[in-house]
């Protein structure tokens, strides 16, 4: 049996994307080489209704950044649907993927993939707090980094989108020096994680973000997306275990 997979990558500068792009395929060819593959990049500079078909394994469509890669991996598999692929597993990237940690990436083989599909599971580097945290009424410690990651198809027609939460006001003020609403349903230790990240600290595992900033009235606008990136990622880990695919 020939695994089919489909690579959605998301990028938001030309260059940038395309560097991805050629990484990602050289890693997939050493991962899996006798994967039936395709692969869709979303342009998240471009929007929603661009579509470039490079070729029969290979388009790029706009995904207009509303939810950064969220809402921008809905939009790959938009395409997926409409150019009728089946695959087995979806692989889901970010232009990051080869950033901070990633001695994990060596750990995908063909073997770990077939798994995957087999028990109906997510595979990919597992991210942790050192204390629980709780978000939208869940207790939560880990999750998936969604930087590079494989899953069924399945579970991703079951959960029907990427995006989690689409927060608002309800989640954040106009205030850079306590960004969180206090009826935001964030506990406060992971405000202090969220907050600690994006600006320069870290989260008590002596690591830091590469790209942090200095929170004022200028860069709250970036917070509130960052952060809420941040949550979309760890949800989507929760919806992904709720529905049945560990």
């Amino acid at each position: 049996m020939r695994l089919r997979i489909a690579t959605i990558l998301v990028g938001h500068e030309p260059d940038a994307y395309r560097l991805a792009f050629e990484k990602c395929n050289e890693l997939m060819k050493s991962i899996c080489p006798d994967a039936i593959r395709s692969t869709i990049i979303v342009d998240n500079a471009q929007p929603r209704a661009a579509v470039d078909e490079i070729s029969e394994d290979l388009s790029i469509v706009g995904g207009d950044n509303q939810f950064r890669e969220f809402s921008a991996w809905d939009q790959g598999l938009a395409e997926l649907h409409r150019r009728r692929l089946s695959p087995d597993l979806i692989h889901l990237v970010t232009t990051a993927f080869d950033s901070l940690y990633v001695d994990y990436l060596k750990l995908f083989n063909r073997d770990s993939l077939f798994f995957a599909h087999r028990k109906r599971c997510a595979i990919g580097h597992i991210d942790y707090y050192n204390e629980p945290v709780e978000i939208v009424d869940r207790v939560s410690q880990s999750w998936m980094r969604t930087a590079f990651f494989f899953l069924p198809a399945e579970a991703l027609r079951r959960l029907r989108t990427t995006v989690s939460i689409e927060p608002g006001e309800s989640f954040f003020t106009k205030n850079p020096s306590e960004p969180f609403s206090k009826s935001a349903p964030v506990s406060e230790r992971y405000r202090q994680y969220i907050e600690s990240w994006l600006t320069g600290g870290d989260t008590g595992q002596g690591v830091r973000w590469h790209s942090a900033f200095d929170l004022d009235e200028q860069t709250l606008p970036l917070f509130r997306a960052k952060a809420t990136a941040i949550l979309n990622e760890h949800l989507f880990s929760i919806r992904l275990r709720s529905a049945g695919f560990p």
